[in-house]
């Protein structure tokens, strides 16, 4: 009797002093839209300074990893409060006072309700600002219905009790915002994660479930005073919790399908890995006339950029007129003429899939400038590989940074035919826009998953070149770096490169072997799940993508440029180029973003929600390639971890090629810049020392040594020929 004597005193408190403004209702969204932007920015500023590894996600990351931390602090409170209007206070007891149910409210009641709805439209806005990459439409529908519903009742004052109810089922977001956490930490297999999982079920069932069957049970028994409400009021009643509780059982079921495309995205597994299909067909009507496009597109100087001496264009080459579907690219001339003859055009595309080519390639690793630390200015990188040709970067598939579609359905059909074939009249259309490069030599290069993209377009303007009996497109070769090339040897060649350099034991590595099958449709075996999950967590304080490179601790830009150096990679360039690409001023004079995008342009996509197709190997495309002529060339920077040099050996040893070179250091200023073997049919492997995933960033001179000689035709220098 006291604990309620006191309870008593509380509620008077509130409700006759601290709630008695009749704007309450209207400060408490405000309140709670404050608290949201609060508590975000507060578990930003801690995770920036007690989690090491928060500073290497990318931005969405960084948002999601905020955003969870906030929905946990409101599903704590709403629920705390939520358990106290339903089974403890008097408010809305059948006995304890006289009058309908329905109607009862009190000041403290609409205030809490009052910061749900803050929260749930700040929570909204954030949604819709990321859209899709925070939660798909989903999540748009349960936001919308929860504001609608918590508002009406906290506005008009019916229907609190069961309000309530429905809040109560937040219960389960603390423990699946804590799955998330320990997934992103590599703590998927731990025992915190099962007894986390045990805990969801149970909340979920009770409150998600059990709890909806009872609010049911409580409509019925009181049908005759829910008849009395406002129609708004009934459907509050009816049909928000019918429909929340249809969600709630199939909530289970979505968030898994999510998981499986994320994976997907990321091993090949759950989609299309069948061989590649050839474009048999593109609509001729595809093909624009480009009379005049290409003045248009000329690049007079970049923001902060310093004098150069060569001709730079940007801009978009429509791939499909009638879904608006249209693809970014950057393009620089060579430095100067080198010799009587002119320089070959090398495409340049990179991988993800969904990640930028101006962003990586252009920026961080083969272009002509890089980014200061400052996020404004430029500096030179004189080991750009237009010193050796004509640079042309592709930002492919529509989705990935500036490249977008009028008809957002385009971005759930990504996939690599889609890519090939759009990149494929990307080409055609570019040369009909700069004519004077129709003829010349034509070289596609890239790297990472970029080992689809480039093999799948060599493969389909072979095909059109033939079909159309003329060469549209003049290829004489193409090459990749640290490329994806077939799922089963990539795989098992980075847990031997991982066991090899020590980073993790004989044991594991033999663990691996025995649970893990990579081979293509295989399934995952749960002891795989384990062991694999385990080793992952070394990489939460290593760069995968460069195993023995500095990690960046400080995600903030500076107020004047740092000291930069071609040679040594800041591993924060990402920030930079992030900063300077989403500057209007910059995107101006690149002719980028001219639709508005309703999102920040991002070195990998937040848009592309599916992948459809991604063969398991695309070696039947190499040895088409060696077939019929062309040069193919393999390099491997020998320092990551990702698609390591033990993966593309153990790839290229599947071909069963004869060596026509056999293996032998190769020389750059009388230092090894690599190690080097030649096959019969015209296909080099080369590996470039001390280079990471992106060897360009990490070994610019080398890289460019690299590329000279592949558009040059001739070997790397051996012993005899040092450069």
């Amino acid at each position: 009797m006291e604990i309620k004597s006191y309870q008593n005193q509380a509620e008077l408190l509130l409700k006759d002093y601290i709630l008695a403004d009749p704007f309450i209702p209207y400060t408490a969204i405000v309140g709670g839209i404050f608290a949201f932007k609060l508590v975000y920015d507060l578990t930003h500023l801690f995770s920036s300074v007690h989690f090491k590894s928060y500073s290497g996600f990318l931005r969405i990351q960084r948002v999601e990893w905020s955003n969870r931390a906030v929905s946990t602090i409101h599903a704590l409170f709403i629920t705390v409060m939520s358990l106290y209007y339903v089974f403890w206070s008097d408010l809305f007891s059948d006995i304890q006072f006289d009058g309908l149910i329905t109607y009862r409210n009190s000041s403290v009641s609409t205030f809490v309700l009052g910061v749900s709805v803050g929260y749930f439209l700040a929570d909204f806005g954030m949604i819709i600002w990321f859209y899709p990459s925070l939660g798909g439409m989903e999540y748009v529908i349960h936001h919308l219905l929860s504001i609608a519903a918590v508002a009406y009742s906290m506005l008009t004052g019916e229907g609190q009790l069961y309000t309530y109810m429905v809040l109560i089922s937040e219960t389960t977001t603390p423990g699946i915002n804590l799955r998330w956490y320990l997934d992103t930490a590599g703590m998927k297999r731990s025992r915190v994660y099962l007894i986390n999982g045990v805990v969801i079920f149970v909340a979920w069932l009770v409150a998600r479930v059990l709890l909806f069957m009872y609010l049911f049970y409580h409509v019925y028994l009181h049908n005759d005073q829910i008849k009395q409400l406002h129609i708004y009021g009934q459907i509050l009643v009816f049909v928000v919790p019918l429909v929340l509780a249809v969600m709630n059982l199939t909530w289970k079921n979505q968030g898994q399908q999510l998981g499986h495309f994320y994976k997907a995205k990321l091993l090949n597994s759950g989609i299309e890995t069948g061989s590649f299909r050839t474009i048999h067909h593109v609509d001729s009507a595809k093909i624009h006339p480009q009379d005049g496009l290409k003045e248009q597109d000329r690049i007079e100087r970049l923001p902060g950029q310093p004098q150069v001496e060569f001709s730079q264009y940007g801009g978009y080459v429509t791939v499909d007129k009638s879904a608006g579907r249209a693809l970014y690219y950057y393009f620089v001339e060579s430095e100067k003429k080198k010799s009587n003859e002119p320089l070959p055009l090398l495409l340049w595309l990179n991988g993800g899939p969904g990640c930028s080519s101006l962003a990586y390639g252009a920026m961080e690793e083969l272009g002509p400038f890089r980014v200061h630390s400052d996020g404004k200015t430029l500096y030179r990188n004189r080991y750009s590989w237009n010193n050796a040709a004509n640079v042309l970067f592709l930002e492919s598939p529509a989705g990935v940074g500036f490249s977008y579609s009028n008809t957002t359905s385009d971005y759930d059909k990504s996939g690599d035919s889609r890519t090939a074939e759009d990149s494929y009249v990307f080409m055609v259309n570019w040369l009909e826009r700069f004519p004077e490069y129709k003829g010349r030599e034509f070289y596609i290069s890239g790297e990472s998953y970029a080992g689809h993209y480039v093999p799948q377009l060599a493969h389909t303007i072979l095909y059109h070149n033939i079909l159309a009996n003329k060469t549209i497109i003049n290829l004489k070769g193409i090459i990749i770096g640290n490329a994806l090339i077939n799922h089963e040897t990539d795989w098992r060649g980075m847990y031997d490169y991982f066991a090899s350099h020590a980073l993790i034991s004989d044991e594991d590595n033999h663990k691996v072997r025995k649970h893990c099958d990579f081979s293509p449709n295989a399934s995952t075996s749960k002891l795989c799940y384990a062991i694999t999950d385990e080793i992952r967590k070394i990489f939460f304080h290593l760069d995968i993508y460069s195993i023995y490179g500095p990690l960046c601790f400080n995600n903030n830009l500076t107020s004047r440029p740092k000291k930069a150096s071609i040679i040594n990679f800041d591993p924060c360039s990402d920030n930079y180029v992030y900063a300077y690409l989403n500057r209007p001023e910059v995107q101006a004079a690149m002719h980028a973003n001219v639709t508005k995008l309703d999102h920040d342009w991002e070195p990998c996509s937040d848009v592309i929600t599916n992948w459809n197709d991604s063969p398991s190997t695309i070696i039947p495309l190499l040895e088409e390639f060696m077939s019929n002529g062309i040069r193919v060339w393999v390099f491997s920077g020998d320092t990551d971890g990702r698609i390591p040099v033990t993966s593309t050996k153990y790839s290229i040893n599947k071909m069963k090629l004869d060596v026509k070179t056999a293996w032998h250091a190769w020389y750059l200023g009388g230092e090894v810049g690599g190690f080097t073997q030649v096959y019969k049919g015209d296909l080099t492997f080369a590996t470039v020392r001390g280079a990471g995933h992106q060897v360009p960033s990490y070994q610019p001179k080398r890289a460019l040594s690299l590329i000279w000689h592949f558009l040059g035709g001739s070997p790397l220098p051996d012993t005899t020929r040092y450069d």
